[in-house]
């Protein structure tokens, strides 16, 4: 509620100054600000020509003042414009800039009207505070700039000061060129305006703190600045024809600049039109609170360029349901500009958004984000129709747009990117155009965290929407760590005709950790998961729709480890007509765990579905140590019409338990192959699953075919725990699987599957496959031991003769002949020879049985030793136990 241009928050000010004073000031109070209060344009006489204002005026004409060159100086001892009053610059036309400075010590309360002649700029300086109310309007033909500084400097070092107008006596015929600042303390400019520059002129307010309560500032194709100083200094001027610019030291506190109650600032144009706010702390609060520029409706030419907006802040920028649009509206035609925002920390919380969009012909323009601690993405607001706005920024070609989406760029330079509650940050193409890429770098954590109240996933995403034509964006992620949880997603995909994007992720630690949470559906998923996607989609809201054509995103990891568990995954995969893409892994450490609380395993998947025609991406993963635990998977799979990818994997050593699996088995058609390549040892427990079968639901294709190279390693399971190796088909030919490896313990060839541990390559009616094992070893603890060519000289030990009574109690010698000769048993041995007894004394001892070994671990040389029990193991080798 306002009462005369003046918030009820001031007004309470108002009151409380006046009952300290004494209550014989309220009817001043009251006659100062009532309906039938007079201008207080007041002037005083610290100029060579002083301002000629006529006393007791409501609509006040100002004349005289001191000319210099094309500047017109005004000197006030007050300067206020009540609601209906007026205050008019009766200027030459030759004049190009008005000065006006206020010397007294009250504020300047404008809720009237200000106009000048011609096409001249108004300067207003009033040290003491500035507040536009909302009746507030200016007539001027140039630019208008308000400010709460102490002095305005010239190019010729020339000053006119409000605070100590005697000391500066000499005007000047100069450009301004600064703004001063002489106390610690500068007052604010408070706006509740609904104000307008001509078209390409600018609107500068230059407090103290800046603070918009409501109401809007527009300059057509021109420039609004916002910003201030909190301490000593100057600001920078630059009059560049129509256009004034600001330049903030970089060694001096910026005062805050806040929006709220659906305040707005807006340039759109059929060309130009640029926004900058610069201060520390930036808020904008409220549903319909923003920054608004662009190319308008139905307007523009293939040449037009719109303007910028730029947030520098030097502390926090927040966007608590607060918009920036940078847009191409119905009908226009142009290029959008960028949205730049740089600061410590940026909060878009609520429904906050960032957006660069083209709803016609044209390209849209870039975001960039430069922060230096944090940016934190977090929420779902509404409109005010209530219809859910998830906080995020945008990059979107809208459908009926044409063009390119300018993508986003995002640094944090010492901190963290997190996204949470269901925010959604994306750059997409629903028309016709190229989705833009998006770059993450981050020095700490990118974290996508959750799933909102209302089902929305949080989400980063490059996507080519349902009937869209184009081409997706490349998404590219550089972080210390990279965590998706909880039903969180990065995704490229494509749901229209064209390709989806690359999906590519550096990071030291890579986290997806899954959940059950209820995800909603958008136009084009086809399914609920979170994790790390891309797909060639179908859409699940409009069945109707024609089924996507393009070829699947690309995934690329990059890392030092790499968890993925409890449901979350990693996919490549295509509904809709097209190839899905591949999947590459490189990491030290790759650790795939377990399920969700609804049974969704865990893994790294590459799929063609039911619907789909095209062919599956290939997995290849690249490690030292591979573990796939409680159910875990790696999968490339065949549901529909085309056939499914292969699996390589190079690690030095691999471990499945529990359950999990390295599968490449297809529905009809040929099982994908499956490479490993392995350093040490493959480790098979409990259940778990290497698998090329084919013709899963009676289909007619052949079995893939499976290769496990481990040269100087061992394949290890247990007999009795049914862990297999099978290359099966159903009607279709068995594949071929080709093992080599030092040695083999606990699982064995097999013509079909049974309750152990197995190697099959059968089919159920068609010909079984090959199964060829090259077992380089037989006693892995000792090696190959390389015999002499001659271990005994055996003429010195064989008689010609033996005495029979000598050797009697010696023992027996059996010989069996050879070739059809038969020993004579009645030749008896000449006296003078006997045999030498090659046996050596052994005691005999009792034997001890043979037991299956039921654990191994390895020694200091690397030797794999199978133990029945294992002896007590130093907590650094304990992960090699079974």
């Amino acid at each position: 509620m306002k009462w005369m241009g003046v918030s009820v928050c001031m007004m309470h000010r108002l009151i409380i100054k006046v009952l300290v004073g004494g209550v014989a000031i309220v009817p001043l109070l009251v006659g100062q600000f009532g309906p039938q209060t007079l201008a207080q344009v007041t002037p005083d006489t610290t100029l060579p020509i002083p301002s000629n204002v006529p006393e007791n005026c409501n609509v006040c004409t100002i004349n005289g003042g001191t000319v210099r060159g094309t500047n017109l100086f005004h000197s006030f001892r007050e300067f206020s414009v009540p609601t209906g009053g007026q205050a008019i610059f009766n200027n030459g036309l030759q004049i190009e800039t008005i000065l006006g400075r206020v010397t007294g010590d009250s504020i300047s309360n404008i809720d009237g009207l200000i106009q000048a002649n011609g096409t001249a700029n108004l300067f207003l300086l009033n040290p003491n505070g500035i507040i536009l109310g909302p009746s507030a309007q200016l007539e001027i033909g140039g630019s208008f700039l308000a400010t709460t500084a102490d002095a305005i400097e010239f190019d010729d070092q020339r000053i006119f000061s409000a605070t100590n107008p005697g000391d500066f006596p000499l005007l000047t015929v100069s450009m301004p060129v600064g703004l001063a600042y002489w106390t610690d303390t500068p007052q604010p400019i408070t706006s509740a305006a609904t104000v307008a520059v001509d078209p390409s002129q600018s609107l500068i307010l230059a407090g103290g703190d800046i603070a918009l309560t409501e109401g809007q500032l527009s300059a057509v194709g021109g420039r609004v600045e916002l910003g201030g100083l909190a301490g000593l200094g100057t600001l920078g001027l630059a009059i560049d024809n129509e256009e004034i610019r600001l330049t903030f030291p970089s060694q001096v506190d910026r005062g805050n600049v806040s929006m709220n109650n659906d305040a707005r600032v807006d340039v759109t144009a059929d060309n130009g039109g640029d926004i900058v706010v610069s201060g520390h702390d930036v808020s904008l609060i409220g549903v319909r609170t923003g920054l608004l520029a662009g190319i308008d409706f139905f307007s523009g030419t293939s040449d037009s360029q719109a303007g910028d907006i730029v947030i520098d802040a030097t502390g926090r920028v927040t966007l608590d349901q607060g918009k920036l649009f940078n847009e191409i509206l119905q009908g226009a035609t142009g290029n959008g500009g960028n949205i730049t925002i740089m600061g410590q920390e940026l909060h878009l919380i609520n429904g906050g958004q960032l957006v660069a969009t083209s709803f016609s012909a044209g390209n849209t323009g870039k975001i960039t984000l430069d922060i230096q601690n944090l940016i934190l993405v977090s929420g779902v607001g509404r409109d005010s129709n209530g219809v859910p706005l998830p906080s995020g920024f945008n990059s979107v070609v809208r459908q009926g747009g044409v063009g390119e989406s300018g993508g986003v760029d995002i640094t944090v330079r010492n901190g963290s990117l997190i996204i949470n509650d269901g925010a959604s940050n994306s750059a997409t193409v629903v028309g016709d155009g190229i989705a833009g890429d998006i770059n993450i770098q981050v020095s700490d954590a990118v974290i996508v965290d959750g799933v909102n109240e209302l089902g929305f996933p949080s989400a980063i995403g490059s996507t080519l929407q349902v009937g869209a034509r184009g081409r997706g964006g490349n998404l590219t992620i550089i972080a210390e760590t990279v965590a998706v949880r909880n039903g969180a997603n990065i995704s490229v995909a494509t749901a229209g005709f064209g390709d989806a994007g690359t999906l590519t992720i550096e990071a030291q630690d890579i986290v997806l950790d899954g959940s059950d949470t209820f995800i909603k559906d958008f136009p084009g998923d086809n399914e609920r998961v979170g994790g790390i996607l891309a797909d060639v989609q179908r859409s699940t809201l409009f069945p109707n729709a024609p089924p996507a054509e393009g070829q699947g995103g690309d995934i690329t990891l990059i890392s030092d480890t790499l968890t993925i568990m409890d449901g979350a995954i990693v996919r490549a995969s295509t509904a809709g007509i097209g190839d899905a893409g591949r999947i590459t892994v490189q990491t030290n450490d790759l650790m795939i765990q377990g399920e969700s609380a609804g049974g969704s395993l865990s893994g790294i998947f590459s799929a063609v579905n039911d619907t789909g025609r095209g062919e599956g991406g290939s997995i290849r993963v690249i490690t030292d140590s591979l573990q796939i635990l409680d159910g875990g998977t790696i999968s490339v799979d065949s549901q529909g019409e085309g056939e499914g990818g292969d699996i390589q994997v190079t690690a030095n050593t691999a471990i499945l338990k529990d359950g999990s699996e390295i599968s490449a088995a297809t529905n009809g058609n040929t099982g994908g192959n499956i490479n490993l390549q392995i350093e040490d040892f493959l480790l098979l427990r409990n259940g778990s699953l290497i698998s090329t079968n084919a013709g899963i639901e009676d289909g007619i294709g052949d079995g893939g075919n499976i290769s496990i190279n481990a040269p100087e390693g061992f394949i290890i399971a247990i007999s009795e725990e049914n862990s297999d190796i099978t290359a099966n088909a159903f009607q279709g030919r068995g594949g071929n699987v080709d093992i080599t490896a030092q040695n083999i313990f606990g699982i064995r060839p097999r013509p079909r599957r049974t309750p152990l541990s197995d190697i099959t390559a059968s089919s159920e009616f068609g010909i079984s496959g090959t199964i060829e094992i090259n077992n380089l070893s037989v006693e892995p603890e000792q090696g190959v031991t390389s015999l002499p060519a001659g271990l005994l000289d055996s003429s010195q030990l064989i008689a010609q003769g033996c005495d029979p009574t000598a050797i009697a109690a010696q023992g027996e010698f059996y010989t069996s002949g050879r070739g059809g000769i038969t020993p004579l048993g009645s030749n008896v041995l000449s006296d003078a020879e006997v045999l030498d007894d090659l046996r050596f004394p052994y005691p005999w001892t009792e034997s001890t049985a043979i037991t299956e070994a039921e654990s191994w671990l390895v020694n200091d040389t690397g030797d794999v030793i199978l133990t029945t029990s294992p002896p007590g193991l130093s907590h650094s080798n304990c992960w090699r136990q079974k």
